[in-house]
C-alpha cells in the first residue's frame, strides 16, 4: 500500500485528533491543546533555556489529576506473525521525546490509539480491533519492542477506553 503525502497524514491524524479531545471534553476532563505558535519548524514545542521537545497533543485534566496526552489515529493494528497478537506503535523519534517531557514534567504522559479497524491484506482473515486505546508511558516503557526507527506495543498492553462508535459515531457510515 503506497504512503500517503504528509499534508493528507496530517489532515487524517488532526481530524482523529479533534474527534478524540471532544470525547474526552464530553467525557467530563479538561482540555489544553497544545498549540504551535513558537514553532517554525514542525509541531509544538515544551521549550526552556537548556531544552526543547515535541509536545503532547494535549494536557488533560480532571480535578487535581493532570496528564499529557499524545492521541495517534491509525487505520489497522499489525498483526504480529512471531507473537501471535496485534501491536500498534509510534516513530522512535517521537517516543523519545515523549519520553523526555514525561521525565520532566510533573504530568505523565499517556498514549492513546484510535484505532480504525480497517482491514489490511496481512492480516490473515483475522478482524481487526477498534477503539480508543491507551497506557502510560511509564508502562509502556516497559513493554515495548524497539524496532528502530519505530516502538510498538501489544494490544495486551494497552487499555481500551472506548469503542470506536462511542468516539467516532459516524464512521460505519463514512467507511462501510
Amino acid at each position: 500500500m503506497p504512503r500517503q503525502p504528509f499534508n493528507q497524514r496530517l489532515a487524517f491524524g488532526k481530524g482523529y485528533e479533534k474527534l478524540v479531545a471532544d470525547w474526552l471534553r464530553k467525557s467530563g476532563n479538561t482540555l489544553l491543546p497544545a498549540c504551535d505558535f513558537l514553532s517554525s519548524d514542525g509541531g509544538p514545542k515544551i521549550s526552556n533555556d537548556k531544552r526543547s521537545t515535541i509536545a503532547p497533543d494535549l494536557l488533560l485534566w480532571k480535578g487535581k489529576d493532570a496528564m499529557w496526552v499524545e492521541v495517534k489515529a491509525k487505520h489497522s493494528f499489525t498483526w504480529r506473525r512471531n507473537g501471535g497478537y496485534w501491536e500498534t506503535g509510534i516513530d522512535w523519534k517521537y517516543y523519545e521525546e515523549y519520553k523526555s517531557t514525561h521525565s520532566n514534567s510533573p504530568w505523565p504522559v499517556y498514549l492513546m490509539f484510535l484505532q480504525l479497524g480497517e482491514p489490511r491484506p496481512d492480516d490473515g482473515g483475522r478482524p481487526q480491533p477498534s477503539g480508543l486505546y491507551y497506557n502510560s508511558l511509564a508502562v509502556l516503557e516497559e513493554t515495548k519492542r524497539p524496532n528502530k526507527p519505530m516502538v510498538y506495543w501489544g494490544i495486551h498492553h494497552l487499555i481500551k477506553l472506548a469503542e470506536l462508535h462511542e468516539v467516532v459515531p459516524e464512521y460505519g457510515t463514512l467507511h462501510p
